[in-house]
């Protein structure tokens, strides 16, 4: 793979949701040469794409973001133009490979998930392999900040597991493609009550269950008091009626 000329900043993203990471590079602000777009072969080569109005417009482009903007499973295209040029939103037209995007929604974290890391497993085109995508912070240029992933002709996902900035993880199993899957970060809060009891607020995701445990003693035995299915991003209320006549207590939230 060459390159001619100024370059500005990289931008990846997997276009045609094959499973492999493509490049699109911005020429930079003093070039008029039109902006390259690299397909990823799957093999640790890339193809050049040459046709299409992406690669043949020329203008100063400083940079460029992908992001799904029309949510249809399809990574979209916006470059920003420098020196007064219009910028551009290309849309993606798509094809038949299958996709997931994933709407993380930090807890205990930050809010937006940055620093998160997601992990996925499929078998793609008769070969199983693991992708992963993270939500970094931006550099005058910033992709779509949900994890985006390419399925090729896979009918599930065998595992997604997420990995939170506060050193959570979780895994999923048999996901379904072509969906935006919103995943809250499980986590447990808790404060005293005006009623002198002490209240517990449960964040986990829709389709599993958490136990709330309390123990006396950290090196102790732990005991349950509740077991609740998780609300999404609602948090869901957990009392302890009896910790105001101890003298501490811990808790912790397990995954059922």
């Amino acid at each position: 793979m060459g390159t001619v000329g100024e370059q500005g900043q990289p931008a990846w993203g997997d276009y045609d949701n094959d499973g492999y990471l493509d490049l699109f590079m911005s020429r930079g602000q003093n070039s008029d040469v039109p902006s390259q777009l690299w397909r990823n072969n799957g093999d640790g080569t890339f193809t050049a794409i040459t046709l299409g109005s992406l690669v043949n417009d020329l203008g100063k482009s400083a940079g460029a973001a992908w992001g799904d903007y029309d949510n249809d499973g399809f990574l979209d295209l916006f470059v920003s133009r420098s020196r007064g040029e219009a910028n551009v939103l290309y849309h993606n037209n798509g094809n038949t490979n299958r996709w997931l995007t994933v709407k993380l929604v930090g807890t205990r974290s930050n809010r937006a998930a940055i620093g998160a890391k997601v992990h996925a497993q499929a078998r793609i085109n008769g070969k199983t392999f693991w992708q992963l995508r993270e939500v970094p912070g931006g550099n005058r240029c910033q992709n779509d900040l949900r994890p985006h992933f390419g399925f090729g002709d896979a009918t599930n996902v065998t595992t997604l597991q997420v990995e939170w900035p506060s050193g959570t993880t979780e895994p999923f199993a048999d996901v379904a493609p072509n969906q935006i899957l919103m995943i809250v970060e499980p986590s447990l809060h808790g404060a005293f009550g005006a009623d002198g009891k002490f209240h517990l607020a449960v964040y986990g995701n829709t389709n599993k269950n958490y136990t709330v445990e309390w123990s006396s003693d950290l090196p102790g035995d732990w005991t349950t008091l509740a077991t609740v299915p998780g609300q999404g991003p609602v948090p869901v209320e957990v009392v302890d009626e009896t910790v105001p006549a101890v003298q501490q207590r811990f808790y912790r939230l397990r995954l059922e």
